[in-house]
């Protein structure tokens, strides 16, 4: 992401937060503009140059990615799906959902499955995320397994740190091990471990014990809420990859959560996604 000059961070940050916590509110460029503090072009501006994309390009993809998760992993109503990301009448949800995803909303209802995300266009030397490569020790991970949606596990990583907790086992980072692509397996059989990392301690006995290989692994950090990680990933398999003549091996692809999202402001939440990698 472009350096944004640091009087002008918060500004940005705010906006951010902003849009994702009132995706079913006014977010034209003048409400924007006037979270901000800015002028409306001062601020169309600034968050171009901060973010890589137009802000009426940045709230229509949280919109329809948000609108896509909540089709394919609830029964809530398609009109209040379509108000709940900012859309008035569900016509016009349906025209622009079609458009984003080549799918109707009730396709992707239908099959249970969320599509694959929008992720933002490339433009030049800028990209979405900063990827690195980088060797990787053996880590050995304490946690509970989930099945089911993905974005359903928040409780079992509460039971799972509660556990570990009560027995005052050591523990590094947060890591969410995820075994199946959402795009080709149906929602409620997804798979996947929510730990900790073990620091000198015996993982205890009513927990699994999971181990990450070591070797090498493209690291790829995403900052803000959950709900853009699908974004993230779709961008790492479509594009990081490929552009560094890198492909999956064998291995866990997981995410390591480097915040407290208790005491952590949302769009300050910073999580790796890390992926086993050779050449292509």
């Amino acid at each position: 992401m472009t350096d944004r000059p640091s009087h002008l961070a918060p500004r940005i940050d705010r906006v951010l937060t902003h849009i994702h916590t009132h995706l079913d509110g006014d977010l034209s460029l003048d409400a924007l503009a006037e979270v901000a503090a800015l002028s409306r072009f001062h601020f169309s501006r600034t968050f171009r140059d901060a973010t890589g994309e137009g802000a009426t390009e940045v709230v229509r993809r949280i919109r329809l990615n948000r609108a896509a998760n909540l089709l394919a992993v609830t029964t809530l109503p398609l009109g209040r799906i379509a108000r709940s990301c900012g859309y008035g009448h569900t016509d016009s949800f349906g025209r622009a959902f079609h458009r984003a995803f080549g799918q109707p909303p009730s396709a992707v209802r239908a099959a249970s499955r969320m599509p694959l995300p929008i992720v933002p266009t490339k433009t030049g030397d800028w990209t979405m995320y900063p990827v690195e490569i980088r060797d990787e020790t053996e880590t050995t991970v304490a946690a509970l397994f989930h099945q089911g949606p993905y974005l359903e596990i928040g409780p079992t990583f509460d039971r799972m740190d509660a556990m570990l907790r009560e027995r005052e086992v050591p523990t590094g980072p947060s890591i969410g091990i995820y075994y199946d692509n959402p795009q080709e397996t149906p929602l409620d059989q997804l798979r996947a471990h929510a730990g900790r990392t073990i620091v000198d301690s015996d993982v205890p006995e009513e927990m699994d014990r999971v181990v990450i290989p070591a070797g090498r692994h493209a690291i790829l950090t995403h900052v803000g809420p959950f709900d853009g990680l699908p974004a993230a990933w779709h961008y790492m398999f479509e594009v990081a990859l490929p552009e560094r003549g890198l492909r999956m091996r064998e291995g866990l692809t997981f995410e390591r959560y480097l915040n407290n999202v208790a005491d952590t402001p949302i769009e300050k939440v910073v999580t790796e996604v890390c992926v086993p990698v050779a050449d292509a």
